[in-house]
């Protein structure tokens, strides 16, 4: 390994990183279409269409509305039961050239930085997407200059965006 460090998670950073994962999986679009369709659907009852219609149109705009805020809660209960585990005890991290080694009372993973396919820098913490629909956040307050500048150039090395 040329790098190691102790990874100290917190509540904050856990959900922080999991309303960012969501923000790229969902993106901006589909909430904004969904308040769109919310007016446009209440400036119709407004106006007096009673149709069914209007019915069919707000059953599947609830159902949309109900698969957003599950997916928010599946999410949020997963990083709640992650904070719980992370709190008992400490995790760390270690970087090589052929990737990264994140061991926590969560487990052991061994990623090769291809396995990454996105790194997005927030004000707390390094959020990898990888790419099998997951992703992985550290903390920043873990982490020296040299070990994120580290991971940023080998994940760029291995044409991961960086962001």
């Amino acid at each position: 390994m040329q790098y190691h460090y102790s990874l100290h998670y917190n509540a904050k950073v856990l959900r922080a990183a999991a309303f960012s994962y969501l923000g790229l999986v969902v993106g901006p679009v589909f909430p904004l279409v969904l308040l769109g369709l919310l007016g446009y659907l209440g400036w119709q009852f407004h106006a007096g269409d009673r149709s069914w219609l209007m019915g069919a149109f707000s059953g599947a705009l609830l159902v949309c509305v109900l698969m957003l805020a599950a997916l928010v809660k599946a999410n949020l209960d997963g990083v709640a039961k992650a904070a719980a585990e992370m709190a008992k005890s400490s995790a760390s991290l270690g970087l090589s050239t052929t990737g990264i080694r994140l061991e926590s009372a969560l487990g052991v993973a061994e990623l090769p930085w291809s396995a990454v396919s996105e790194l997005h820098q927030r004000r707390d913490f390094l959020l990898l997407r990888l790419r099998r629909g997951s992703y992985t956040s550290l903390p920043l307050q873990s982490l020296d200059a040299q070990g994120i500048a580290y991971i940023k150039n080998s994940l760029r090395q291995a044409g991961v965006k960086v962001s």
